[in-house]
């Protein structure tokens, strides 16, 4: 998932990876929860092995969403 630094996740500026599409597909997860869970996170962080990149959690009553967003 690819959105400009500092710019707000919409659908309009959110790609999905060809990685991304498959996981949601095979693990049944929407794209709006994912553009939820981008725009207001449960919990958010840094990945511990690269600094560029940002993880995004959120959790739904039928799972759990996490992120990771590259500038």
């Amino acid at each position: 998932m690819q959105a400009g630094a500092g710019t707000p996740a919409t659908p309009a500026n959110i790609r999905f990876a060809l990685h991304a599409r498959r996981a949601m597909a095979e693990r049944g997860i929407p794209a709006d929860w994912v553009l939820r869970t981008v725009r207001n996170p449960d919990l958010r962080s840094n990945d511990p092995s690269d600094s560029d990149v940002e993880r995004f959690f959120a959790i739904f009553q039928s799972g759990t969403v996490a992120c990771h967003a590259w500038p």
